[in-house]
């Protein structure tokens, strides 16, 4: 997942309007809130999305080996 992000914003960052944003005067803050955040947001909301189920389906194969919550006994 890391890895996928790193990949997205290192694209946006090579691109010619966040090079312009940077000659403008835009502080690294600004150009990653309103340049590259807008621009990877499908590929973060893929990301998350992708770890959430992966995540279910761990807690789900626990459970059905017994590892996972138990009930409380009394």
């Amino acid at each position: 997942m890391v890895r996928s992000v790193y990949s997205m914003v290192h694209d946006e960052l090579e691109k010619e309007y966040v090079i312009a944003a940077r000659l403008d005067g835009a502080t690294t803050l600004n150009i990653l809130w309103f340049a590259i955040l807008p621009n990877i947001t499908a590929g973060l909301v893929t990301e998350i999305t992708r770890a959430l189920s992966m995540a279910i389906l761990d807690i789900a194969a626990l459970g059905f080996l017994d590892l996972g919550a138990q009930l409380p006994l009394s």
